[in-house]
């Protein structure tokens, strides 16, 4: 089997076949062996080794054999901390994992090993621009290899079950932590350094997985956000800002940001929707104006239904989270969609 470690930058000139022009030199072999899961990493707290960063091929070198036989690929995209990835190389990195798909039949799924600090928002931007059934299972780390309950091996090794698993099909992006997986749209980094930080509610989690062992808990209905949103070469992402309510938030600083080039704004509102008075006037003020403003709750749970019912250019965001919301709204932008289409993404 040959494994090709390359990166979003490389400029390798080599005359090969097609498919091994878009993928590398490993690509025709990887494609004619049957099964297997797709592995691209990325960095995060899961690769920042004793000694220095660790590669995709390490990472995955240190599993043990038979999970390391269901790896038909690996590659470093980046080796980064997760907030260092722009979202230019968040799109570079939806178009790889799609032309995989595309190119080969052969992959169970891909897994994306990544930073956890914003985890559950390239897992949700992955879920609205890959439209394939085969799963793609973001995994971190909270501890880093080599230390005291490092939890990276482990939950590298459920996300390749996960990832091959044929019950996991046709749900989107999946995050596999602390034996948990979940839905994108349900992912939640909730603490900032525990082992459990994206253990899901009970009503939200999907399944739990431990070593080969898979036990599906809920089966959620089909998400038709899955893959609605995709990615083209050279798709420009535009700017959204996202805002947070506290008392006496003032409105201006959404006149700013829009002045600062943002094409539509989030507003992490209080409890189910609400605004301080300054800042609910600047939302209406600007949506007349034609900037499309998405309603969020700052609160991690619970539906905003409605900001002002008379007002149909402020959108309200359901339960997606403010983070989020602006990846949706960004994405619908993307795409040249006009309100009334925005909308439709944060309707269930």
């Amino acid at each position: 089997m040959t494994r090709t470690t390359t990166g979003p930058r490389a400029r390798t000139r080599i005359v090969v076949p097609l498919l091994a022009l878009l993928w590398g030199p490993g690509v025709l072999a990887a494609a004619a062996e049957p099964g297997g899961v797709l592995l691209i990493a990325t960095g995060g707290t899961i690769a920042n080794g004793l000694d220095g960063r660790l590669t995709g091929q390490e990472l995955v070198d240190a599993l043990p054999a038979a999970t390391r036989a269901r790896v038909r690929r690996v590659e470093s995209f980046a080796n980064t901390a997760s907030p260092t990835l722009d979202l230019d190389e968040w799109r570079r990195l939806s178009l790889r994992i799609a032309t995989a798909f595309a190119s080969t039949a052969s992959f169970e799924g891909v897994v994306v090993t990544a930073g956890t600090d914003t985890l559950e928002e390239l897992a949700w931007f992955l879920h609205l621009t890959i439209a394939d059934d085969r799963p793609v299972v973001v995994v971190g780390a909270m501890r880093r290899p080599g230390t005291p309950n490092a939890d990276g091996r482990r939950n590298l090794a459920d996300a390749i079950a996960v990832a091959a698993a044929p019950s996991m099909r046709g749900l989107g992006t999946l995050v596999v932590m602390h034996g948990h997986v979940s839905l994108a749209r349900d992912a939640t980094k909730h603490h900032s350094s525990r082992l459990d930080a994206f253990d899901p509610p009970p009503p939200r989690l999907l399944a739990t997985v431990e070593g080969p062992r898979l036990e599906v808990v809920r089966h959620p209905p089909a998400d038709r956000l899955r893959g609605a949103l995709p990615i083209e070469a050279g798709a420009e992402l535009p700017r959204v800002d996202v805002l947070l309510t506290y008392q006496g938030a003032p409105g201006d600083l959404l006149d700013l940001a829009v002045r600062q080039g943002a094409r539509g704004l989030v507003v992490a509102a209080a409890g189910a929707g609400s605004l301080a008075p300054a800042q609910a006037e600047a939302v209406r003020r600007l949506a007349r104006d034609g900037v499309p403003i998405v309603i969020a709750t700052r609160t991690g749970a619970g539906p905003v239904e409605s900001f002002d019912p008379l007002d149909r250019a402020i959108l309200a965001a359901d339960d997606i989270s403010p983070l989020k919301a602006r990846l949706t709204l960004m994405l619908g932008l993307a795409h040249q969609m006009d309100v009334p289409a925005i909308r439709q993404l944060f309707e269930r």
